[in-house]
């Protein structure tokens, strides 16, 4: 029954301000389960209400359940856009971007009307979302092992290519002490013998030429002292 033109609401549920509001709720109602038979009864009612015959709400019916099709066959257009593009990025290892599409698949199952089918593509969707995720992760884990080792083999390098200017030095001051025994200079000879001995304390050359210098330079000294 209605009194002053309005519709007695129902309990629990806020009044709509006139039969015209009851039916658009109704009808947005019907929009997200166009099969609801509660609704429709309801539907029914408030078209008595506004004195609009069966045929007349048969049609509404029908327009809204195009319309709730339509929607649900955008939904999975969107889905399924979203899915390739995932996909496509998973394939190029750009993971970001294949979770960004892949959330925005999973928000359209979301945010569908329970009674769509998917055909399979809501658990396709969600498999790949917890693979790209996992994958990227994987990736960054590569990525700083890649670096640590990188940093390493840096380093080692520069160990080496030092350990060779170290051997290059030594190998002249050595040379050099042994031209200088050859020349007579002795003193000279036990300078570049104890410079290499230095940087190097194992030498045997070295340590060989700083002692034939020493005795060749007590025998110089002993011959001009003679």
């Amino acid at each position: 029954p209605a009194t002053s033109g309005r519709a007695t609401p129902r309990s629990g549920h806020p009044a709509p301000t006139s039969p015209e509001d009851l039916a658009a709720t109704i009808y947005h109602a019907l929009g997200i389960d166009p099969d609801n038979l509660q609704v429709k009864r309801a539907l029914a009612e408030v078209n008595s209400l506004l004195g609009q015959g069966d045929g007349e709400i048969e049609t509404v019916t029908s327009e809204l359940n195009q319309r709730h099709q339509l929607r649900v066959q955008q939904l999975k257009v969107e889905a399924g856009e979203s899915l390739r593009a995932g996909k496509e990025a998973i394939a190029r290892g750009d993971y970001a971007k294949a979770i960004a599409e892949l959330t925005i698949a999973t928000n359209h199952v979301l945010w569908a009307p329970y009674s769509i089918d998917w055909s399979g593509m809501d658990t396709e969707i969600s498999e790949l979302l917890a693979k790209a995720k996992s994958d990227k992760d994987a990736a960054a884990a590569q990525a700083t092992l890649d670096a640590q080792q990188a940093a390493f083999e840096a380093l080692q390098a520069q160990r080496d290519a030092e350990e060779e200017r170290q051997q290059a030095a030594i190998e002249t001051m050595l040379q050099q002490g042994l031209a200088a025994f050859d020349k007579g200079d002795y003193d000279d000879a036990i300078y570049y013998a104890d410079q290499t001995l230095r940087k190097d304390p194992r030498n045997s050359w070295a340590s060989d030429l700083r002692d034939s210098a020493f005795k060749a330079g007590r025998e110089q000294v002993r011959a001009d002292y003679v």
